[in-house]
């Protein structure tokens, strides 16, 4: 194994990608393959600062939660005092509900998949405390995020069941 992959929070890196309806932006997702000393970007589209992330029983990744969109110097696209245009120039989105998967691929052509029912949370959580249940009922490598602040409102706890659960 070769590769490392990154994913970094919403800023203005000099690596781009273009997601596929056509937005390019920084690339806050990379493979790095460390053989050959060459970055390649991965579509991540929301903001993943102070997100949690971990590897799954089945050799997935799974991050979780995160930031709001911002602009430049983290203000967020919201703040209607340090960015009164609302201008967004990342084009980022919401990462505090975000549930972001990776599952490893031998060809470099994985990509993070997040959004939809299925990979969106119901409340935006940051930082997310994760731990992978190693022993439950069916032993099924399921997750159980303990504890995280929903975006800084209160503490949670949520079990992700694992793919057939």
């Amino acid at each position: 194994m070769t590769d490392l992959t990154i994913v970094a929070e919403t800023e203005n890196n000099s690596l781009t990608v273009t997601t596929p309806n056509g937005n390019t932006h920084p690339a806050w997702g990379t493979s790095y393959d460390l053989a050959t000393n060459v970055a390649t970007p991965m579509s991540v589209t929301s903001n993943t600062f102070c997100a949690g992330g971990f590897s799954l029983a089945n050799g997935s990744w799974a991050v979780f939660g995160g930031n709001q969109p911002t602009t430049y110097q983290g203000v967020a696209v919201k703040d209607k005092t340090n960015n009164p245009s609302g201008a967004s120039p990342y084009d980022d989105q919401e990462g505090g509900e975000a549930i972001r998967m990776l599952t490893p691929c031998d060809d470099g052509s994985c990509q993070w998949q997040e959004g939809g029912a299925a990979l969106t949370m119901t409340v935006g959580r940051r930082p997310a405390i994760r731990e992978t249940l190693l022993m439950t009922r069916r032993a099924s490598g399921g997750t159980l995020l303990l504890r995280g602040l929903g975006m800084g409102l209160s503490s949670f706890w949520a079990a992700i069941p694992m793919e057939g659960e």
